[in-house]
């Protein structure tokens, strides 16, 4: 799924200039219901069943991080734009940040708050 951002990253000429992608999560999310039914994520996250654990999807804070990673990785998008991670907080009306903003292919910053 976050591969598709790659592709449309190649099919505008000169990379799209200034960018930011923003990956935003959120407390209390649906999708922790289905933890524990590792062949709907995988399906949905179009992963393998055993990759789905890797995902933390109970952690908010800990997914936001990952998936902010997994686009850092996809060569075809431009090094240039910036990136940050985020999670909101649905009982405070808070957004928490996660991975602050940074080229993609630049200073990497250490998530905020998320235990390695």
């Amino acid at each position: 799924m976050l591969g598709r951002i790659g592709e449309v990253a190649e099919a505008i000429p000169g990379g799209g200039g200034e960018f930011h992608l923003i990956v935003l999560h959120h407390t209390d999310c649906g999708i922790t219901r289905l933890a524990k039914d590792t062949n709907i994520l995988a399906h949905y996250f179009q992963i393998q069943e055993r990759e789905v654990e890797a995902k933390s999807i109970p952690d908010p804070h800990v997914a936001v991080a990952i998936d902010v990673a997994a686009l850092r990785a996809i060569p075809a998008l431009p090094g240039e734009w910036l990136i940050s991670g985020l999670v909101y907080d649905i009982a405070t009306g808070l957004v928490d940040v996660v991975v602050p903003p940074a080229p993609i292919r630049g200073v990497v910053h250490e998530p905020i708050g998320v235990a390695s």
